[in-house]
């Protein structure tokens, strides 16, 4: 399964998205790889959102985002991604 991480602050949102998979009982929950680390710094101003994804090329944008809009832009850029494979996810346009 993927687990979507945030540490949200005044000005910013760092989160990750990571593939959490059962060990050897129902009870054991292991991390696997992370898929995107990304942030949004500059919230309620010109706001620059940096997307890493594993083994892709960095995607950085910025535009004015305000407080209450961070986190919906956050989810749109995020339906934006590509499930390819198990362990794999990819950014448009890459």
């Amino acid at each position: 399964m993927r687990v979507f991480l945030i540490n949200s602050g005044s000005s910013s949102i760092k989160y990750q998205i990571v593939d959490v998979f059962e060990g050897e009982s129902s009870q054991d929950l292991k991390v696997g790889p992370v898929l995107l680390i990304s942030s949004v710094k500059g919230i309620d101003g010109t706001a620059t959102l940096e997307l890493v994804a594993e083994g892709k090329v960095p995607k950085t944008i910025t535009q004015p985002v305000l407080h209450h809009v961070a986190i919906q832009w956050i989810f749109e850029l995020l339906g934006q991604c590509k499930y390819e494979r198990e362990h794999s996810l990819s950014l448009s346009g890459q």
